[in-house]
Protein backbone atom coordinates (compact mmCIF):
# COMPACT_ATOMS: atom_id res chain seq x y z
CA UNK A 1 0.00 0.00 0.00
CA UNK A 2 1.45 3.42 -0.53
CA UNK A 3 0.45 7.11 -2.08
CA UNK A 4 0.88 8.34 -5.43
CA UNK A 5 2.84 11.97 -5.47
CA UNK A 6 2.37 14.00 -8.18
CA UNK A 7 4.47 17.32 -8.55
CA UNK A 8 2.91 18.82 -11.73
CA UNK A 9 -0.61 17.87 -11.89
CA UNK A 10 -3.72 17.43 -9.68
CA UNK A 11 -5.01 15.42 -11.56
CA UNK A 12 -4.05 12.73 -14.68
CA UNK A 13 -5.86 12.33 -17.36
CA UNK A 14 -6.48 9.35 -19.83
CA UNK A 15 -4.15 10.79 -22.47
CA UNK A 16 -1.82 11.30 -19.85
CA UNK A 17 1.00 8.63 -21.17
CA UNK A 18 3.52 9.36 -18.76
CA UNK A 19 3.68 11.41 -15.67
CA UNK A 20 6.75 11.51 -13.65
CA UNK A 21 5.59 11.54 -9.70
CA UNK A 22 6.62 9.45 -6.56
CA UNK A 23 4.67 6.58 -4.71
CA UNK A 24 5.61 6.60 -0.78
CA UNK A 25 5.07 3.25 0.43
CA UNK A 26 3.39 2.68 3.85
CA UNK A 27 6.20 -0.68 4.03
CA UNK A 28 9.71 -0.71 2.89
CA UNK A 29 10.26 -2.93 -0.18
CA UNK A 30 14.04 -3.96 -1.99
CA UNK A 31 13.84 -1.82 -5.15
CA UNK A 32 16.62 -0.67 -7.57
CA UNK A 33 16.92 1.38 -10.62
CA UNK A 34 14.97 -0.07 -13.62
CA UNK A 35 12.65 -2.63 -11.84
CA UNK A 36 9.17 -2.58 -13.36
CA UNK A 37 6.10 -2.58 -11.42
CA UNK A 38 2.36 -2.14 -11.58
CA UNK A 39 0.04 0.25 -9.78
CA UNK A 40 -3.15 -1.14 -8.61
CA UNK A 41 -5.92 0.50 -7.07
CA UNK A 42 -7.52 -1.76 -3.93
CA UNK A 43 -11.29 -0.45 -4.31
CA UNK A 44 -12.51 -0.65 -6.70
CA UNK A 45 -9.53 -3.67 -7.32
CA UNK A 46 -8.30 -2.93 -10.83
CA UNK A 47 -4.93 -1.55 -12.62
CA UNK A 48 -4.44 1.93 -13.16
CA UNK A 49 -1.24 2.39 -14.59
CA UNK A 50 2.37 0.70 -14.49
CA UNK A 51 6.17 2.11 -14.98
CA UNK A 52 9.61 1.80 -13.98
CA UNK A 53 11.43 2.81 -10.86
CA UNK A 54 14.12 5.55 -11.71
CA UNK A 55 15.07 6.43 -7.90
CA UNK A 56 14.53 3.69 -5.03
CA UNK A 57 15.65 6.32 -2.82
CA UNK A 58 13.84 9.11 -3.24
CA UNK A 59 13.17 12.04 -0.75
CA UNK A 60 10.43 14.33 -0.12
CA UNK A 61 9.99 17.23 -3.25
CA UNK A 62 8.18 20.16 -3.41
CA UNK A 63 5.94 20.56 -5.60
CA UNK A 64 6.78 22.61 -9.35
CA UNK A 65 8.44 22.36 -12.22
CA UNK A 66 11.60 22.44 -10.67
CA UNK A 67 11.08 18.99 -9.12
CA UNK A 68 10.06 17.32 -12.73
CA UNK A 69 13.02 18.72 -14.34
CA UNK A 70 15.31 17.09 -11.60
CA UNK A 71 13.29 14.12 -12.07
CA UNK A 72 13.77 14.29 -15.80
CA UNK A 73 17.70 14.14 -15.46
CA UNK A 74 17.52 11.25 -13.27
CA UNK A 75 15.20 9.25 -15.85
CA UNK A 76 17.50 10.17 -18.44
CA UNK A 77 20.77 9.58 -17.21
CA UNK A 78 23.73 7.40 -18.10
CA UNK A 79 25.34 5.80 -15.49
CA UNK A 80 28.05 8.10 -15.64
CA UNK A 81 25.46 11.15 -15.42
CA UNK A 82 24.33 9.19 -12.13
CA UNK A 83 27.31 8.88 -10.35
CA UNK A 84 28.08 12.44 -10.91
CA UNK A 85 25.18 14.00 -9.79
CA UNK A 86 25.41 11.60 -6.60
CA UNK A 87 29.36 13.21 -6.03
CA UNK A 88 28.41 16.45 -6.92
CA UNK A 89 25.82 16.44 -3.47
CA UNK A 90 28.00 14.03 -1.40
CA UNK A 91 31.01 15.06 -2.57
CA UNK A 92 32.19 11.94 -1.62
CA UNK A 93 31.20 8.69 -1.53
CA UNK A 94 32.33 4.57 -1.15
CA UNK A 95 31.08 2.06 -3.47
CA UNK A 96 28.70 0.97 -1.37
CA UNK A 97 27.13 4.43 -1.09
CA UNK A 98 26.99 5.33 -4.90
CA UNK A 99 25.47 1.57 -5.36
CA UNK A 100 22.24 2.68 -2.86
CA UNK A 101 22.46 6.24 -4.50
CA UNK A 102 22.76 5.54 -7.66
CA UNK A 103 20.45 2.12 -7.95
CA UNK A 104 23.67 0.45 -10.38
CA UNK A 105 24.59 -2.73 -10.13
CA UNK A 106 28.60 -3.29 -9.01
CA UNK A 107 29.21 -4.59 -12.19
CA UNK A 108 27.90 -1.57 -13.69
CA UNK A 109 29.24 0.85 -11.05
CA UNK A 110 33.06 -0.73 -10.61
CA UNK A 111 34.15 -0.84 -14.77
CA UNK A 112 32.74 3.05 -14.62
CA UNK A 113 34.77 3.92 -11.75
CA UNK A 114 37.81 2.29 -12.77
CA UNK A 115 37.88 3.71 -16.00
CA UNK A 116 36.88 7.16 -14.42
CA UNK A 117 39.55 7.00 -12.12
CA UNK A 118 42.53 6.30 -15.36
CA UNK A 119 40.78 9.33 -17.39
CA UNK A 120 41.52 11.33 -14.11
CA UNK A 121 37.70 12.34 -13.94
CA UNK A 122 37.47 10.71 -10.42
CA UNK A 123 39.55 10.66 -7.74
CA UNK A 124 40.15 7.73 -5.20
CA UNK A 125 40.50 8.91 -1.45
CA UNK A 126 41.44 5.16 0.24
CA UNK A 127 38.21 3.26 -0.84
CA UNK A 128 35.92 6.24 -1.54
CA UNK A 129 35.87 8.42 -4.52
CA UNK A 130 35.23 12.06 -5.35
CA UNK A 131 34.95 14.04 -8.75
CA UNK A 132 38.51 15.76 -9.53
CA UNK A 133 36.78 18.83 -10.44
CA UNK A 134 35.63 19.12 -6.97
CA UNK A 135 39.14 18.49 -5.48
CA UNK A 136 40.70 21.08 -7.82
CA UNK A 137 37.72 23.47 -6.49
CA UNK A 138 38.28 22.97 -3.14
CA UNK A 139 42.31 23.51 -3.40
CA UNK A 140 42.20 26.28 -4.90
CA UNK A 141 39.82 27.46 -2.51
CA UNK A 142 41.91 26.13 0.87
CA UNK A 143 45.11 27.77 -1.21
CA UNK A 144 43.15 31.26 -1.32
CA UNK A 145 42.17 30.88 2.39
CA UNK A 146 45.59 30.58 3.29
CA UNK A 147 47.36 33.22 1.54
CA UNK A 148 44.76 35.69 2.77
CA UNK A 149 45.86 34.93 5.79
CA UNK A 150 49.24 35.45 4.90
CA UNK A 151 48.16 38.86 3.72
CA UNK A 152 46.11 39.65 6.81
CA UNK A 153 48.63 38.08 9.64
CA UNK A 154 52.20 38.28 8.11
CA UNK A 155 53.91 37.93 11.28
CA UNK A 156 52.32 34.44 11.93
CA UNK A 157 53.83 30.71 11.02
CA UNK A 158 50.34 30.07 9.03
CA UNK A 159 46.67 29.38 9.83
CA UNK A 160 45.48 26.77 12.32
CA UNK A 161 44.61 23.52 10.73
CA UNK A 162 41.54 23.32 13.36
CA UNK A 163 40.53 26.80 12.12
CA UNK A 164 40.74 25.62 8.45
CA UNK A 165 38.30 22.33 9.31
CA UNK A 166 35.97 24.67 11.10
CA UNK A 167 35.97 27.53 8.09
CA UNK A 168 35.43 24.52 5.64
CA UNK A 169 33.06 21.95 7.23
CA UNK A 170 29.57 23.39 6.38
CA UNK A 171 30.49 22.70 2.63
CA UNK A 172 32.76 20.43 2.42
CA UNK A 173 33.33 16.85 4.43
CA UNK A 174 35.77 16.85 6.93
CA UNK A 175 37.75 13.97 5.49
CA UNK A 176 37.72 15.26 2.03
CA UNK A 177 39.21 18.44 3.45
CA UNK A 178 42.13 16.23 4.91
CA UNK A 179 42.76 14.46 2.21
CA UNK A 180 43.00 17.85 0.05
CA UNK A 181 45.32 19.52 2.68
CA UNK A 182 47.54 16.32 2.39
CA UNK A 183 47.56 16.25 -1.16
CA UNK A 184 48.70 19.70 -0.97
CA UNK A 185 51.48 19.31 1.16
CA UNK A 186 52.52 15.97 -0.27
CA UNK A 187 52.75 18.49 -3.18
CA UNK A 188 54.34 21.10 -2.62
CA UNK A 189 51.84 23.62 -2.48
CA UNK A 190 51.38 24.21 1.34
CA UNK A 191 53.91 23.54 3.79
CA UNK A 192 52.97 22.04 7.71
CA UNK A 193 55.09 22.98 10.60
CA UNK A 194 52.74 21.47 14.03
CA UNK A 195 49.08 22.62 13.69
CA UNK A 196 49.79 25.70 11.31
CA UNK A 197 49.93 25.55 7.70
CA UNK A 198 50.61 28.12 5.49
CA UNK A 199 51.68 28.38 1.60
CA UNK A 200 54.88 26.90 0.68
CA UNK A 201 56.86 29.97 -1.00
CA UNK A 202 55.65 31.73 2.83
CA UNK A 203 58.02 33.18 4.95
CA UNK A 204 56.57 35.03 8.44
CA UNK A 205 57.93 38.74 8.37
CA UNK A 206 57.34 42.43 9.52
CA UNK A 207 54.43 43.84 7.12
CA UNK A 208 55.37 47.22 5.49
CA UNK A 209 53.47 49.11 7.18
CA UNK A 210 54.87 48.55 10.21
CA UNK A 211 58.42 47.54 9.84
CA UNK A 212 60.02 50.28 11.32
CA UNK A 213 57.94 50.95 14.41
CA UNK A 214 58.67 46.88 15.08
CA UNK A 215 61.90 46.85 14.62
CA UNK A 216 62.27 49.79 17.10
CA UNK A 217 60.79 47.55 19.55
CA UNK A 218 62.93 44.85 19.12
CA UNK A 219 66.42 46.84 19.40
CA UNK A 220 64.82 48.70 22.45
CA UNK A 221 64.53 44.66 23.77
CA UNK A 222 68.10 43.77 22.61
CA UNK A 223 69.85 46.50 23.98
CA UNK A 224 68.09 45.82 27.79
CA UNK A 225 70.04 42.30 27.53
CA UNK A 226 68.94 39.98 29.98
CA UNK A 227 67.31 42.15 32.22
CA UNK A 228 63.94 43.09 29.74
CA UNK A 229 61.12 44.65 30.77
CA UNK A 230 57.57 42.81 30.58
CA UNK A 231 56.23 42.57 27.21
CA UNK A 232 53.74 44.97 27.22
CA UNK A 233 56.29 48.16 28.30
CA UNK A 234 57.80 47.69 25.09
CA UNK A 235 54.66 47.69 23.01
CA UNK A 236 52.97 50.17 24.80
CA UNK A 237 52.42 53.93 23.42
CA UNK A 238 52.76 52.10 19.99
CA UNK A 239 50.02 51.99 16.96
CA UNK A 240 49.97 48.07 17.08
CA UNK A 241 47.06 47.16 18.22
CA UNK A 242 46.72 44.04 20.69
CA UNK A 243 46.41 41.41 18.12
CA UNK A 244 49.74 42.96 15.93
CA UNK A 245 51.52 43.39 19.64
CA UNK A 246 50.65 39.20 20.40
CA UNK A 247 51.52 38.99 16.96
CA UNK A 248 55.09 40.24 17.00
CA UNK A 249 55.91 38.50 20.09
CA UNK A 250 54.73 34.98 18.69
CA UNK A 251 57.32 35.73 15.47
CA UNK A 252 60.41 36.44 17.66
CA UNK A 253 59.43 33.25 19.62
CA UNK A 254 58.77 31.54 15.93
CA UNK A 255 61.97 32.56 14.61
CA UNK A 256 63.82 31.91 17.30
CA UNK A 257 64.67 35.62 17.08
CA UNK A 258 63.99 35.79 20.91
CA UNK A 259 62.83 32.84 24.20
CA UNK A 260 60.66 32.92 26.05
CA UNK A 261 62.28 33.95 30.24
CA UNK A 262 58.96 34.10 32.39
CA UNK A 263 55.52 34.57 31.39
CA UNK A 264 55.67 38.17 30.62
CA UNK A 265 59.28 38.57 29.48
CA UNK A 266 61.01 37.17 26.87
CA UNK A 267 65.01 37.74 26.33
CA UNK A 268 66.33 38.55 22.91
CA UNK A 269 68.77 35.72 21.07
CA UNK A 270 71.22 37.59 20.69
CA UNK A 271 71.33 39.04 24.59
CA UNK A 272 70.67 35.05 25.36
CA UNK A 273 73.93 34.10 23.58
CA UNK A 274 76.42 37.27 24.74
CA UNK A 275 75.16 36.30 28.68
CA UNK A 276 75.67 32.66 27.80
CA UNK A 277 78.68 33.23 26.08
CA UNK A 278 80.33 35.62 29.01
CA UNK A 279 79.58 32.64 31.61
CA UNK A 280 80.74 29.82 29.68
CA UNK A 281 84.21 31.96 29.34
CA UNK A 282 84.21 33.15 32.78
CA UNK A 283 83.84 29.91 34.42
CA UNK A 284 85.02 26.41 34.78
CA UNK A 285 83.26 23.24 33.97
CA UNK A 286 80.81 23.29 36.90
CA UNK A 287 79.50 26.60 38.42
CA UNK A 288 76.82 27.92 40.76
CA UNK A 289 74.61 30.38 41.53
CA UNK A 290 76.35 33.00 43.17
CA UNK A 291 79.29 32.35 40.45
CA UNK A 292 76.96 33.47 37.94
CA UNK A 293 75.16 36.61 40.01
CA UNK A 294 78.53 37.80 40.89
CA UNK A 295 79.64 37.42 36.25
CA UNK A 296 76.35 38.38 34.75
CA UNK A 297 75.37 41.08 37.77
CA UNK A 298 71.92 39.99 37.57
CA UNK A 299 69.19 39.82 40.13
CA UNK A 300 67.40 36.91 41.13
CA UNK A 301 64.49 37.81 39.49
CA UNK A 302 66.66 37.50 36.15
CA UNK A 303 69.14 34.86 36.97
CA UNK A 304 66.98 32.11 37.52
CA UNK A 305 65.18 31.84 34.49
CA UNK A 306 68.09 32.36 32.87
CA UNK A 307 70.21 29.69 34.36
CA UNK A 308 66.62 27.64 33.43
CA UNK A 309 66.81 28.60 29.84
CA UNK A 310 70.28 27.24 30.09
CA UNK A 311 69.20 23.86 31.46
CA UNK A 312 66.26 23.73 28.59
CA UNK A 313 68.69 24.19 25.78
CA UNK A 314 70.76 21.33 27.59
CA UNK A 315 73.73 23.86 27.57
CA UNK A 316 74.02 23.20 30.93
CA UNK A 317 72.52 20.34 33.57
CA UNK A 318 71.62 20.87 36.97
CA UNK A 319 73.59 18.52 40.00
CA UNK A 320 71.70 20.38 42.96
CA UNK A 321 73.11 23.47 43.68
CA UNK A 322 75.54 23.77 40.83
CA UNK A 323 75.17 23.34 37.65
CA UNK A 324 77.67 21.62 35.03
CA UNK A 325 78.29 22.83 30.81
CA UNK A 326 77.82 20.20 28.78
CA UNK A 327 79.42 18.90 25.73
CA UNK A 328 77.29 20.38 23.53
CA UNK A 329 77.89 23.94 23.73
Amino acid sequence: MGKLVLFDRNIIEENDNEVLCQIRLDNEIVARRGDRFILRRPTPAETIGGGWVIEPKGEKYRFGNETISFLQRKKEGTPDDLVEEVLNEQMIADKKQLIQSTSLDEQVLVPLLESGVAESKYLQVDDKFALTATYSRLAEELKNEISAFHQAHPLRQGKNKAEILQSFKSAYPREFIEFTLEELIEQNELKSMDQFLAVADFQEHLPKKWAKRMEEVIDRLQQDGVSVQKWDAYVANTPFSNEEAADLRKYLLATKKAYILTDEMIVHKQSFDKAAGKLKQETEATFDLKQAKDILQLSRKYLIPFLELLDQFKLTEREGSERTWTDLH
